[in-house]
C-alpha cells in the first residue's frame, strides 16, 4: 500500500513517514500542489493523509476538492491544529474525508483508521514492525 503524506511540518512528516514505512507501507511525502496532484493522478496512491492548513495559498481542502472534481476516488485522512468542532474539520467530513484527527494525533489510531480505509488487518502491518 502507497501513502502520500501532504503535511508542511517536517518533523511530523518525516515522523509519519518513518513510522508507517516501519509498518510495510510505501510513503511518498509532497506539499506542492501540483506534485500532489501528478502522484494522486498516476494512481499509484492508495491513501493520502494530508495536513488541512498547507499554507497560505492553498490548503488540503482545497486539494481534495480538485481531486474529487476530477473525478479520482483516493482517500483521503486529514490532520489539523483545530479543534474538532473547527469549520474546516466539519467541511472535510461533509465533504466525505475518510478521517479527520487533531494535532498531534496519536499514531495508533491514525494507524487504525488508515487500515480501517485501506481494508488492512491492523495486526499484519504491527508484524512488519521491527523489533
Amino acid at each position: 500500500m502507497h501513502l502520500l503524506i501532504v503535511e508542511d511540518q517536517d518533523a511530523l512528516s518525516e515522523s509519519l513517514s518513518r513510522r508507517f514505512v516501519r509498518r510495510g507501507f510505501t510513503v511518498s511525502v509532497s506539499i506542492e500542489p501540483e506534485d500532489i496532484l501528478a502522484r494522486l493522478r498516476s494512481g499509484a496512491i492508495s491513501l493520502c493523509i494530508s495536513d488541512i492548513d498547507l499554507s497560505p495559498c492553498v490548503s488540503g481542502l482545497d486539494i481534495y476538492r480538485r481531486v474529487r472534481a476530477e473525478g479520482l476516488a483516493t482517500p483521503f485522512v486529514f490532520l489539523s491544529g483545530h479543534d474538532e468542532s473547527s469549520e474546516d474539520m466539519q467541511a472535510a467530513l461533509a465533504l466525505g474525508a475518510a478521517g479527520v484527527f487533531t494535532k498531534p494525533t496519536d499514531f495508533t489510531v491514525l494507524l487504525e483508521r488508515v487500515c480501517s480505509v485501506l481494508g488492512i488487518d491492523q495486526a499484519s502491518v504491527a508484524l512488519a514492525t521491527p523489533k
